[in-house]
């Protein structure tokens, strides 16, 4: 599943080959089934066009949200934020790439109505 560039980058502790690695285990456990069927040949399995499918079921989404919770859980995240943290703060603590940490910190300031 992986490409090579991402191993390599995975073993050389890369922020974003981490987030790409657990993007992909989120698709092994929420659609293995779905590729499994795919991959099969079945017939009957729908090849999904991502301009069709509501954003909440489109599987590259759900894939990238696992990744985030993965990666950096919610609860430990807020508690951060509340404590004063920035996205600098989640990068280096959850050891993610400055896009993942900011796009997660401008989410949970959100949530937390801040």
């Amino acid at each position: 599943i992986l490409d090579v560039q991402v191993y390599l980058d995975l073993h050389d502790g890369n922020p974003r080959a981490r987030f790409t690695v657990a993007h992909e285990i989120g698709h092994g456990i929420m659609h293995g089934a779905y590729f499994r069927e795919i991959h099969s040949g079945n017939r009957k399995a729908k090849v999904l066009n991502r301009g069709e499918i509501p954003h909440y079921a489109d599987p590259e989404k759900q894939a990238n949200r696992f990744a985030s919770e993965f990666l950096m859980p919610t609860p430990l995240v807020a508690d951060l934020i509340k404590l004063g943290g920035t996205p600098h703060d989640i990068m280096r603590i959850f050891h993610v790439s400055f896009t993942a940490a900011e796009i997660k910190y401008t989410k949970e300031r959100k949530n937390l109505g801040l």
